[in-house]
């Protein structure tokens, strides 16, 4: 046998290889980053990519518009949720078939922000992108939501009970 049947075919394998791992980095690059900072990262750690701005976290949640209401439902489908923000405080109506409530508190600065009611039940929310997720916890269970926010707050209000 020769020597160059196989030298061949690993050298072809190779070549694929190449193509194959040089395509996966050009197609998996997020707008904004050069093909060179991706495949070979930053290099040094003080760098920020271009064209993005400086987080303390990544996802970090950020401080919620003053005047909003979010919609949604648990991640079961077991309650709806409603929150409606206005002038630093916010109400959140709960209604499903095991729990009743309207939550109401003042808004959290660093975005967590804790809503309870007369008797005892709680909403804990924060706002990511447009969207609350949290959880609401009564009658002796908790179920996690998330709550879009409304396209214009007005209506959407009016339509669930305005004020509660």
């Amino acid at each position: 046998m020769r020597i160059s049947g196989p030298l061949l075919t690993l050298a072809t394998v190779g070549a694929v290889g190449a193509g194959v791992l040089a395509a996966n980095v050009v197609l998996t690059a997020e707008p904004g980053t050069s093909v060179v900072e991706q495949a070979t990262g930053l290099l040094a750690l003080d760098q920020e990519v271009p064209g993005e701005a400086a987080t303390d976290q990544p996802g970090a949640a950020g401080p919620a518009p003053a005047d909003a209401v979010y919609e949604g439902r648990s991640a079961g489908d077991e309650v709806t949720v409603s929150i409606t923000v206005s002038d630093g405080a916010a109400t959140a109506r709960v209604r499903g078939e095991l729990l009743d409530t309207r939550a109401d508190g003042e808004i959290d600065p660093s975005g967590r922000t804790v809503l309870t009611s007369s008797g005892g039940d709680r909403v804990e929310y924060s706002v990511q992108d447009g969207t609350a997720f949290g959880t609401v916890t009564g009658s002796g269970r908790s179920w996690p939501f998330s709550a879009a926010a409304a396209d214009d707050p007005a209506p959407a209000a009016a339509a669930s009970g305005g004020g509660y």
